[in-house]
């Protein structure tokens, strides 16, 4: 019997005429065969089987995990909070995401490399593929392979880009030129578009390869303690009202208070310290096109409100320029 059916456990039924043996090409064949599955099923075998056969194993996989989380700690230690956009759902569940501002930083952390960029042109320069969507509006689309050299990870991230989009680079008027009036422009400059496709394709490959798309901002804050960044002073997102409410969001209730504590001072000025003009001149500075305005200043809660009762009072009749050797409150310079 050859040895190698011993070596596999076959036992040949007891027949009246002798089993055929095989030829030395069909034994080294088979050897060959079974060598491999051999290999394929080493290779299979997960990093936990092949830890479990360690003593150290549970301190491998700590030290591993404790790598992993002083990484990313790291990385987002290293960005600012404008880096960061915050949203909230419909649940009330708040979520920050890397924004492309803050990739960069991240990827050198990671070590994230994108390879095979494409489409390219005949030169082998990146040529992101054009698609008309409709008259006058135009979409870029580039796809890549990207790599965590840190963890290991690997992901093809794709992504568009389209002209009709906000904050991808400048903007063109109908004649070609550039402008920066919403009311004039008709669509984005074709090289920013296309910088944008390529800028977009690191930002995400950078969020799924580390988990930057979704982080708990308790994550954020734990990476800036001990430092001046706060996660108030992110960017903020869907989940956060209007882009008027969100810029008056970021400046904090202590420094409206200082302005209105100013613009006080410059209306008891202006009204001679009489208390009932005072009052009808804050109703009249505050007033609105379909609002009365406020009785007191002490209802104003907006930063954008303090900025138009200032307006509304240098355009009020009782309202005059401070003495040279005051300093008007809230005025420039």
């Amino acid at each position: 019997m050859s040895a190698i059916y011993k070596a596999n456990g076959y036992i040949p039924k007891p027949t009246s005429h002798a089993a055929p043996q095989p030829s030395p090409d069909q034994e080294r064949l088979l050897e060959e065969v079974l060598e491999e599955t051999r290999q394929t099923d080493r290779a299979e075998r997960s990093f936990v089987e092949q830890l479990s056969a360690m003593s150290d194993y549970a301190q491998i996989f700590e030290r591993r995990t404790q790598l992993l989380e002083t990484c990313y700690l790291v990385a987002i230690g290293r960005t600012r909070p404008e880096d960061w956009i915050v949203s909230k759902d419909l649940q009330g569940n708040v979520t920050a995401m890397l924004a492309a501002s803050g990739a960069q930083l991240v990827a050198e952390v990671y070590q994230v490399k994108l390879s095979n960029v494409r489409p390219r042109d005949d030169r082998g320069l990146f040529d992101p593929a054009r698609t008309e969507i409709s008259p006058g509006v135009y979409s870029f689309r580039g796809s890549c392979d990207a790599w965590s050299r840190i963890n290991g990870r690997e992901q093809m991230v794709e992504i568009t880009r389209r002209s009709d989009e906000d904050f991808t680079g400048r903007t063109v008027d109908a004649d070609g030129g550039l402008t920066t009036s919403r009311e004039k422009r008709v669509g984005a400059d074709e090289g920013d578009l296309r910088s944008a496709v390529l800028t977009g394709l690191l930002t995400k490959a950078v969020r799924v390869l580390c988990g930057m798309t979704r982080v708990p901002p308790g994550d954020l804050a734990k990476a800036w303690k001990g430092t001046e960044k706060k996660v108030e002073q992110c960017r903020k997102g869907h989940g956060f009202g209007s882009s008027a409410d969100r810029s008056a969001s970021a400046v904090t209730p202590e420094q409206i208070k200082a302005e209105i504590e100013k613009l006080r001072a410059e209306v008891t000025r202006c009204s001679g310290g009489d208390v009932g003009a005072g009052k009808k001149l804050v109703k009249e500075i505050t007033a609105g096109p379909n609002f009365a305005g406020f009785d007191s200043l002490d209802r104003i809660t907006k930063e954008f409100q303090v900025t138009q009762a200032w307006a509304s009072l240098k355009k009020h009749p009782l309202y005059a320029p401070p003495k040279a050797a005051e300093r008007e409150p809230g005025s420039e310079g």
